[in-house]
């Protein structure tokens, strides 16, 4: 037989190169059929999943299990996307960037404590890393605890006074913990630098309605009508606003912008006003307010 394979040119080495050269031909067929779908819309994400997965079956490569990664988060499936990267800084221990993203899809499927425990490996790394802390302090009030939660923002904006998520986030946790004027001092940090934010705008109007400054508070909540005519939160806190004021015509209006802009938005209300007297609107305006905590305090 070796002396037939011999004659004819053909030997074992000669078919062991062409079944390698088939196979990293079928491995770049599938990564390049991966990536040209996930560069063609974010619909063929599934499809590029598929060819990524069978190219890694075939070899394992680092550009191909980012990609796989990627896709996964384009899918939601962020669990399976913090896998991937997972794997990925098993062979960069030390690549903060890796660690990062790994954080982010740990974040997005729910996993604080992988979290906090990534964010804590970037800042060995990388001390400085103002990102880090903020996500550090988002894995913290993912686990409710939101002391350290605050004192990990601070130290976001000690690193980087730029970073205005941290201000915010710090500002929404201080003002839930009832330090009313640590809050204020940040949303009006947020407002100076930021005006046109309706994060920062309603976290300003929920500030001053803890203080007690309703007619305040209803110019701020103006304000974002004014930069987001379907704001749901901006109609529904200043409803109630105007409800604890008197304005029951004013809370009634407010609560009709909040059922059309949406309907599902309060249990138990259906938005049809039309077939009821007034004094059944106020009492469902009432209800409703009564079955929410607007100001999320």
């Amino acid at each position: 037989m070796g002396f037939l394979k011999s004659l004819f040119g053909v030997t074992d080495d000669n078919a062991a190169d062409e079944k390698k050269q088939s196979t990293d031909k079928d491995f770049e067929i599938l990564k390049n059929d991966g990536i040209r779908a996930l560069r063609q819309c974010q619909c063929n994400a599934d499809y590029a999943v598929k060819c990524f997965e069978h190219a890694l079956a075939i070899k394992d490569d680092a550009e191909v299990r980012e990609q796989l990664a990627v896709a996964l988060y384009q899918l939601g499936e962020y669990a399976q996307s913090a896998e991937q990267y997972g794997k990925l800084v098993e062979l960069e221990p030390d690549n903060a960037a890796l660690i990062m993203r790994k954080a982010e899809m740990a974040y997005l499927a729910d996993e604080y404590d992988v979290v906090t425990a990534d964010c804590a490996r970037i800042l060995e790394l990388q001390p400085d890393n103002s990102r880090a802390c903020l996500l550090y302090a988002r894995g913290y009030m993912g686990n409710g605890n939101d002391i350290p939660a605050i004192a990990m923002l601070t130290k976001a904006i000690a690193l980087d006074a730029d970073n205005l998520d941290a201000y915010l986030l710090r500002g929404q946790q201080l003002l839930k913990l009832g330090d009313i004027n640590g809050a204020k001092e940040d949303a009006e940090k947020l407002v100076a630098e930021a005006p046109d934010s309706e994060e920062a705008q309603l976290l300003l109007a929920r500030v001053n309605e803890a203080l007690g400054n309703h007619e305040e508070t209803i110019n701020i909540y103006n304000k974002v009508v004014d930069l987001n005519p379907f704001s749901v939160e901006a109609f529904r806190e200043r409803g109630a606003v105007k409800l604890a004021m008197g304005d029951k015509e004013g809370a009634e209006a407010d609560m009709r912008q909040v059922l059309e802009i949406a309907p599902d938005t309060l249990d138990g209300t259906t938005g049809d006003f039309t077939a009821e007297g007034r004094e059944g609107i106020q009492c469902k305006v009432e209800q409703a307010y009564k079955n929410i905590n607007p100001l999320g305090l």
